[in-house]
């Protein structure tokens, strides 16, 4: 049976950063929103299950994101949570450039069109993905969205 708690970390300065490849958005008020195997760019280039990151408390910094400036730089965690299960009919993978994340359907994706819930997004949107071993973000399609 898969894991259906959900994770979340927060980062100083603006809260965005790269899950995956793909830009997110977390808020204090926000309830967690990945899975626990969802990959989280550290600022070493390595990358940990955010599972692992959230019950350790692991005190790293993760590549986050400028939205100004989009550029990729590295911040701090200040927060880690979990909020338990949460119902698989309230997730969806979204698919792009061949890297892939699962979230609750409300969690806000870096898009064209600004912030984008997950549960918004169609094939064909284009969201801002960063690439490996760039330090921008680029628009890229969405390939698939399987709720």
């Amino acid at each position: 049976m898969a894991d259906s708690s959900r994770y979340e970390i927060e980062v100083d300065k603006l809260g965005l950063f790269v899950s995956d490849g793909i830009v997110s958005r977390n808020s204090p008020e926000y309830e967690p929103c990945f899975e626990g195997q969802t990959p989280i760019l550290l600022a070493d280039g390595s990358t940990l299950p955010i599972r692992e990151i959230v019950e350790n408390r692991i005190d790293a910094e993760v590549m986050t994101f400028d939205p100004i400036t989009h550029r990729v730089e590295a911040r701090p965690i200040i927060d880690w949570k979990m909020n338990g299960e949460v119902p698989v009919s309230d997730l969806v993978t979204i698919r792009v450039q061949g890297q892939e994340i699962t979230c609750t359907k409300t969690h806000l994706i870096y898009s064209a069109q600004g912030w984008v819930e997950a549960g918004q997004l169609s094939l064909g949107d284009e969201v801002y993905v960063q690439l490996d071993g760039h330090d921008e973000v680029l628009l890229a399609s969405v390939e698939s969205v399987e709720a």
